[in-house]
């Protein structure tokens, strides 16, 4: 059945000025629900607005005030409209009236709608340090920036409760009490609250600014400004007057000092209103009060060009403060706008912001790549840097050769132990995803493409070696008029074109139109290949990566050695986030060599495991007692003792367990284990073949982890759960999918409970 349309409700508001504005002032009619959503808006011309709306639900609110079209980037929510001073008239909606005669908007609230603009910049930067503490920035470019006005601070401290008033009186007067501190050389502040310029109202500057300074980068400042502190407790009383020379109190005017200690909270509320320069420096420190900064009003949203620069023009009333602005980004990540810096409001809000002032954001989000900071490796040479984000090339167990004898066979291709687990390796599963980087001699050379392939380490034959054949690409950014929408694509760069088999380009050309190559997302534009393991068997492999040049129109291996193409990987710690990180020759088994004993490959052997692992809880047995009773409980006579049981596996041995008992909410420690599945034994938890199970005394699962002064109970119920962890990675993180138990096993159990009676 066809749903029938709903007919708008339509209605004529009129209304005039008491008065009369030295020039006209745009003003619009805007309706609200009573919970605060616009239900719709009408501009007021020649003295009525025309409102049609679907709806007028009961208690609606109407107000009139200054008209934003187009100067923000959403309608001002019912609060804004409120600190604004909108004129909100007695009206109530009834349906068969079809025009609204209102009262004149009173001349106390009309002068204060007059609206000005405001030049609002600032850039976003992606911030590195290295080992040696040199600051490195890059601009952030194609970078969303979210431009919104919080509350304003007057408007909170009405709307306060009295209780919380006086918390923020005693609050102050606490810090103002402490001794004015000798001046520091202030350290550069990361965010907006270096900029406040504290006004010399009725406290000592020199006092201000230094305690201003040592909230945001000074001694306290990495745990105030973002973790606030209480301060040291005060000796003397707060009104014993007794508050030393050095004090700020002596520099208070007394007018204000008496406003302050009133018993009047009307007062107390008065003088913090209009004292608010004394008051923002602190309200980063005073978390108590910051969900009442929750509401924020989105005024703009705007992107970053090529330096990281971004720029617009808001709209506030001329007759009050400048706007209090905060800044949240998003990035595309993977093609989905993602948020990569959103601090907390109360500690990132630029108050009272001063027009055409650059506002600085620094991101150090690792997903976020600086514009102009691309790898660039000068010379004939390449770079093995890592398998994904994580897993380095130094990382990685190499087998017995010169440049370590003494390697373990077995542990070769697998992560070192270290990485996912403290004291076992890690075999690679899934994706794996190798990075690569050329350098700018390559191409010049006519060494244009490179390939990687596999097989089974301890093959001999050249036919045996399968070609990794995963379409590869890149993104790039197309050039856009100003201010058009920003477009990006990808370019398949392997197989290339234009040449028979598969290879990949080195450094392909911008598609026309193309502007510069940008990473929207890691995995798709780093990567230079892309080898799917899942499946393969079990088992060892090897990879070599080869560069070719096109010789008589065919593809032909280049020879590293005779070409002086350097061979070089990253043997840190990945990820590759801060430091300096110097390069290694390849030697030994991260060579591939021909007969002649020429490097024609860069070689590297990876251990592959896709394997599940296997889980499960055993039931629990008591001895001597019952175990199968009508009612499921476990009946335990004088001396007995319980047996707990469960197993865990995966066929290579790669995963760790954790297994916990709990009686109702108490862990018990003597009951649980974590080890690793090849254990003989963990925390008398005795291992045969995959189960691993202990004996207890009865008596130890009642009285263990006991409250002290507590009687233990003779009846309970207990509570077990296990978890088997995969170890396998894919270079981004552990293979949690390998994990067990399995919800869709049904011989995996991942929680069982148990009750222990008295036998009768």
């Amino acid at each position: 059945m066809e749903s029938k349309s709903v007919k708008p409700t339509s209605f004529t508001i009129a209304v005039d000025f008491e008065g009369r504005p030295d020039k006209p002032i745009p003003i619009t009619a805007y309706l609200f629900d009573r919970a605060g959503a616009l239900l719709g808006s009408a501009p007021v011309e020649n003295g009525k607005a025309q409102l049609s709306v679907e709806r007028v639900a009961k208690g609606a609110r109407l107000l009139i005030g200054p008209s934003f079209d187009g100067k923000r980037e959403a309608p001002p929510s019912l609060q804004a409209l409120e600190q604004m001073d909108a004129f909100e008239p007695q009206w109530r909606f009834d349906p068969q009236r079809p025009v609204y005669e209102l009262p004149p908007i009173p001349d106390i609230l009309w002068p204060h709608w007059p609206l000005c603009i405001c030049r609002v910049r600032g850039r976003i930067v992606k911030r590195t340090v290295s080992a040696g503490g040199v600051v490195v920035e890059a601009p952030v470019c194609n970078a969303r920036v979210h431009i919104c006005e919080v509350d304003r601070l007057p408007f909170i401290l009405w709307r306060l409760p009295d209780l919380d008033i006086i918390r923020i009186r005693d609050d102050l007067l606490d810090i103002l009490r402490q001794p004015i501190p000798k001046p520091k050389i202030p350290i550069p502040d990361p965010g907006p609250l270096n900029d406040i310029r504290i006004a010399s109202m009725d406290v000592a500057s020199l006092r201000q600014k230094t305690q201003v300074r040592q909230i945001v980068s000074g001694s306290r400042g990495d745990k105030v400004a973002f973790n606030p502190q209480p301060d040291p407790p005060v000796d003397a009383p707060l009104l014993a007057g007794r508050f030393g020379q050095s004090s700020a109190f002596t520099q208070l005017s007394q007018p204000m000092l008496s406003s302050l200690l009133s018993e009047s909270v009307t007062v107390v509320r008065r003088a913090l209103v209009d004292n608010l320069t004394i008051i923002r420096p602190w309200i980063c420190r005073w978390p108590w009060l910051h969900h009442w900064f929750y509401r924020c009003d989105e005024l703009r949203v705007v992107m970053t060009d090529d330096d990281g620069h971004f720029e617009t023009t808001i709209w506030y009333p001329c007759s009050g403060d400048k706007p209090d602005l905060y800044f949240w980004v998003e990035y595309s990540i993977g093609g989905t706008w993602t948020t990569v810096h959103r601090p907390p409001i109360p500690c990132h809000i630029w108050w009272n912001y001063p027009c055409n002032t650059e506002v600085k954001i620094t991101v150090t989000d690792p997903r976020v790549p600086g514009c102009g900071t691309g790898t660039e490796v000068l010379g004939k040479q390449i770079v093995v840097k890592t398998i994904g984000r994580q897993v380095s090339m130094g990382e990685i167990n190499r087998e017995p050769s010169l440049a370590d004898p003494s390697a373990d066979p077995a542990k070769a291709g697998t992560v070192k132990s270290g990485w996912i687990d403290a004291t076992k390796e890690s075999p690679f599963g899934a994706t794996l995803e190798p990075r690569v980087d050329f350098g700018d001699g390559l191409v010049p050379a006519n060494i244009t493409h490179y390939r990687w392939s596999y097989r089974t380490l301890g093959s001999a034959s050249e036919a045996d070696w399968t070609v990794i054949d995963a379409p590869v690409s890149r993104h790039y950014r197309e050039a856009t008029p100003p201010g058009a929408p920003v477009v990006y694509k990808s370019l398949q760069i392997g197989p290339a074109p234009g040449v028979t088999g598969y290879f990949v380009e080195i450094d392909p050309v911008l598609p026309a139109g193309g502007e510069d190559w940008e990473i929207l997302d890691e995995g798709f534009d780093l990567a230079s290949a892309y080898l799917n393991t899942e499946g393969l068997a079990p088992g060892k492999y090897e990879l070599k990566l080869e560069l070719f040049r096109k010789v008589a129109g065919v593809m032909t291996r280049v020879d590293l050695t005779a070409e002086g193409v350097g061979i070089n990987q990253i043997v840190d710690p990945a990820p590759l986030t801060e430091g300096t990180y110097v390069t290694q020759p390849a030697v030994h088994d991260r060579l591939l060599l021909d007969g002649a004993g020429h490097a024609v490959a860069y070689r590297l052997v990876l251990h592959v495991d896709n394997r599940q692992c296997f889980g499960t809880i055993l039931p629990v047995t008591v001895a001597p007692g019952a175990n199968d009773t009508p009612c499921g409980f476990l009946e335990y006579e004088p001396g007995a003792a319980v047996t707990i049981a469960f197993r865990a596996s995966q066929p290579g041995n790669y995963a760790s367990f954790d297994f916990d008992v709990g009686r109702v909410a108490t862990l018990l420690p003597s009951a649980s284990a974590v080890g690793h599945v090849d254990a003989a034994s963990a925390n008398g938890f005795v291992r045969a073949g995959d189960q691993f199970s202990k004996t207890l005394p009865v008596a130890t699962l009642f009285t263990e982890a006991l409250p002290a002064g507590q009687a233990p109970c003779i009846r309970a119920a207990f509570g077990e759960a296990l978890r088997v962890y995969a170890l396998a990675t894919d270079g981004y993180g552990r293979l949690s999918q390998f994990d067990a138990p399995r919800a869709a096993d049904p011989a995996q159990v991942s929680l069982r409970a148990f009750a222990l009676t008295p036998a009768d």
